[in-house]
């Protein structure tokens, strides 16, 4: 309940303070009556003399003088803090305290609840008291009835909201609350691309992201150990996901997924492609590695380079040559395909492009069902001279046919002075110019390098030496009479060409 206004007087004969509730307490200051403010006129001088200059700083205080009386009236009290004002008279002071009103605020509406777009509203405020309504968020704005006196109403707008969590803030009213929630932004996102292939060996790649508006939060996590989240940046509607895929153990195609700004973003692994590394293509002879030469047989080791079972060479349709792809899989010199002698998923074997014969080195590449190798590049050489062995293992006892056409060994050796036939390859550059993957039928070419032999360390007479008659170019027959003067037993046997020696360690059994 609001105090009443006040009335009352200043005289020296009461105390210089008062509370005024109500009434009017009345104080009168004259001559020669007992001054009761400080300081204390000198003694025998009496009082001052009226007027003396009244004044107090209270706008809701009233003050006049009558004569020796000063007489205040104070304004109602509206609101809910007691307040305290001065009075001076002359050089003394009187003091006046006023209860605070006993208020009350009812808003009506308590709250309001608004959509995510820019809104107004407006509640009312019921109370008899002086009142202030504040804005305590940012994003709320009182358009009028920041302040009033009794009953009344504020006005407010709501900014739109452009995140996507919902918001709550308050006007405050004379320490009343009036409660706005607003809702979370309809945030649509697009993702560019949609989803991503990544090959085998890993990668890192990005997404671009695109808001309905620059308020919009989200995020990117990943569903799939395999697939990191690097980082995320946002510049007004748009941002970016930067994302890693690791090396697939196995090689095997496998799928996985992000999710971005709550979209789902796919992500394929392919599977493999060929591998192959420069130690793992070798002479199919001698299983040395290193330089290569034209029409050399060579064998590859990788990772699937063909199909999980062996294939063997097959013939073009007329019959003259082996093909140039094997059960999908082919072996590349400089993009050139060349003769396929066999295919398996971690073994292949081709024989090397007689074109190449005028070249430093060559990028060799296997291309399996669609997918190709990276490029190993290697040397060329005039020749890589090796001797097929009967354990397939570069070294022991040769490829090699006695004079009756059996093959020689311990228990079928060749005498001195007979002829034996060895079986080889990389003799390099033969004449007539050498077909890729021709068969040796008819007219037989030979190497273009001189070719000598060399049996128990003694130069064997070379009866023959060319294109092995029925099978592929690329593989030497080599017709040398055993030296008279050995023994009995196991003797090393080796050819060159183009000076270059074949592996050691190869054997013919001589009785």
């Amino acid at each position: 309940m609001l105090r009443a206004p006040a009335a009352g007087a200043v005289a020296g004969s009461a105390a210089p303070s008062a509370n005024v509730t109500s009434g009017a307490p009345t104080l009168t200051v004259w001559p020669g009556s007992t001054w009761i403010f400080s300081p204390r006129p000198p003694t025998g001088q009496g009082v001052s003399t009226w007027p003396l200059s009244v004044s107090t700083p209270a706008a809701w205080l009233t003050i006049s003088t009558s004569g020796s009386t000063v007489s205040y009236t104070a304004s109602p009290n509206r609101t809910p803090q007691t307040r305290i004002a001065g009075i001076a008279v002359g050089d003394a002071s009187f003091t006046l305290t006023q209860a605070a009103a006993n208020c009350s605020f009812v808003l009506s509406p308590p709250s309001a609840s608004v959509s995510s777009a820019i809104a107004q509203g407006a509640f009312a405020v019921t109370t008899a008291c002086e009142w202030t309504a504040v804005a305590e968020a940012s994003w709320l704005s009182v358009t009028s009835g920041a302040s009033g006196s009794g009953n009344g109403s504020v006005s407010y707008v709501v900014a739109a909201n452009n995140a996507n969590q919902p918001r709550t803030g308050n006007i405050k009213v004379s320490g009343r609350l009036f409660s706005v929630t607003q809702a979370a932004a309809v945030c649509t996102y697009t993702l560019s691309p949609q989803s991503a292939t990544i090959a085998s060996n890993g990668a890192t790649a990005t997404v671009n992201v695109s808001a309905s508006d620059g308020g919009c939060n989200w995020d990117a996590t990943s569903n799939t150990a395999w697939i990191r989240v690097l980082a995320v940046t946002k510049s007004g509607t748009q941002g970016t996901v930067s994302y890693n895929v690791a090396p697939s153990e196995d090689g095997l195609a496998r799928s996985g997924s992000l999710i971005i700004a709550g979209l789902p973003f796919s992500v394929l692994q392919t599977e493999a492609g060929p591998e192959i590394s420069a130690a793992g293509i070798v002479n199919a002879a001698s299983y040395r590695s290193g330089a290569i030469s034209p029409g050399e047989i060579i064998t590859l080791f990788g990772l699937r380079l063909g199909p999980g079972e062996l294939t063997t060479l097959q013939l073009t349709p007329d019959g003259s040559a082996i093909t140039k792809e094997l059960a999908g899989t082919r072996v590349l010199f400089d993009d050139q395909d060349s003769p396929m002698v066999f295919s398996s998923a971690g073994q292949i074997s081709a024989i090397v492009p007689y074109s190449l014969a005028a070249k430093q080195s060559a990028r060799v590449q296997v291309e399996a069902l669609g997918k190709r190798s990276g490029v190993i590049s290697l040397p060329i050489a005039l020749a890589a001279p090796a001797i097929f062995t009967l354990n397939a293992s570069g070294t022991g006892q040769g490829a090699i046919l006695n004079q009756d056409y059996s093959v020689n060994s311990a228990a079928s050796p060749a005498p001195p002075g007979s002829v034996i036939q060895i079986f080889a390859t990389g003799e390099g550059a033969i004449e007539p110019e050498g077909i890729d993957g021709r068969l040796a039928i008819g007219t037989l070419p030979k190497p273009k390098e001189e070719v000598k032999v060399f049996i128990g360390g003694l130069l064997a007479e070379l009866l023959y030496a060319g294109a092995a008659p029925g099978l592929v170019y690329g593989v030497i027959q080599i017709n040398a009479a055993v030296p008279l003067s050995l023994s009995s037993g196991d003797f090393v046997v080796r050819f060159e060409a183009a000076g270059i020696p074949s592996q050691p360690g190869v054997t013919v059994s001589i009785r």
